[in-house]
């Protein structure tokens, strides 16, 4: 019995969503905007990534073994770049760990510059700040892990159909987390004049 795309989809936003709760919307939009940059990143980047990283080996590989003192040296680069760090032909996994990190960073990020929760509202707002972040992590993880990483192991669904089916949500669930960081942010430039204001007017009494 095959589990359907949507369930897992379901599982993702509800186990991000409990953390976005914990955390609070401000932690959320912060690591929402480290994962897209990442995501920006290795989609203009990716390839040349790739490429620096495996020329970064090569330099170091021929290094190590002796490669400026070989009679053939020539010969020996042509040797170690037969086997290179990352396949040319199948970065995939590569671009996936670095994504990672990425993701990791984002929400290391969120923790140490953005304020904690504390009320009921930001809590509730980091909850679906929270699910659009695994949302985001979950596409481009299987989007990048496909071929060579399948996901089925043990029931009859392939990373192209869970691929395929976040990619249809995906632009509308960005489009939301855009909005919905757009209005906090705007609601909370409010809360501030209307603070300020009053201390003013408060001021203006008292002299």
């Amino acid at each position: 019995m095959g589990v359907p795309p949507v369930a897992i989809v379901v599982l993702v936003l509800i186990g991000f969503g409990a953390v976005g709760f914990q955390r609070g919307w401000l932690r959320e939009i912060t690591t929402l905007g480290v994962l897209l940059l990442g995501w920006l990143i290795l989609a203009a980047l990716g390839w040349d990534i790739v490429l620096a990283t495996n020329k970064a080996y090569l330099a170091l590989q021929f290094t190590l073994v002796g490669g400026f003192d070989a009679v053939d040296a020539n010969a020996l680069l042509r040797q170690l770049r037969a086997q290179p760090l990352i396949n040319p032909r199948s970065p995939d996994l590569f671009l996936a760990f670095l994504y990672v990190l990425a993701a990791a960073g984002g929400y290391y990020a969120g923790q140490r510059l953005a304020p904690p929760r504390r009320t009921l509202s930001t809590q509730a707002l980091g909850a679906l700040g929270g699910a659009v972040n695994g949302y985001l992590i979950t596409y481009v993880l299987v989007r990048y892990a496909s071929p060579e990483a399948r996901l089925s192991v043990s029931f009859n669904l392939t990373t192209g159909t869970i691929a395929d089916t976040l990619g249809q949500y995906l632009s509308a669930l960005l489009l939301a987390g855009i909005i919905l960081a757009i209005a906090l942010a705007l609601l909370s430039a409010i809360r501030v004049r209307g603070a300020s204001g009053r201390r003013g007017h408060e001021v203006g009494d008292r002299r």
